[in-house]
């Protein structure tokens, strides 16, 4: 789903920005809007914001506050939230290894793929 939101932000399509933009500029993105959130959902929690004082203000002291997400349907517990916030940094962090794992694998030269793949077929290593 972040590609289209991605997508809909720079304003082209899906298959234009998967031509556009490399896989290691996709995990910058990424990383990215995890500590400065873009779209639909982000302006919607700073819009909730005006309202969640007002409403916060009125409680009585150890009610529970309201939360952004408590405003919408889509909305999830803060806790949650979080959790899920800490998940797309676990991820984003485990694409990024398999990227400059790809990256890396790449870079090898063609005289190393070629002695790789000799031991190989000889059955001298893996």
């Amino acid at each position: 789903m972040f590609m289209f939101r991605l997508a809909l932000q720079l304003g082209c399509t899906v298959e234009e920005l998967g031509n556009r933009i490399t896989a290691h500029e996709f995990l910058q993105w990424r990383s990215f809007s995890l500590y400065e959130p873009f779209g639909s959902q982000a302006e919607d929690f700073r819009a909730s914001l005006y309202p969640l004082l007002k409403i916060n203000s009125s409680k009585s002291n150890g009610e529970k506050l309201a939360h952004p997400a408590d405003l919408f349907p889509w909305g999830r517990s803060y806790e949650n939230a979080v959790k899920a916030a800490q998940d797309k940094r676990d991820e984003t962090a485990r694409q990024k290894q398999l990227a400059d794992e790809a990256e890396r694998a790449v870079k090898i030269s063609r005289s190393e793929k070629r002695a790789r793949l000799m031991a190989m077929l000889l059955g001298k290593g893996g």
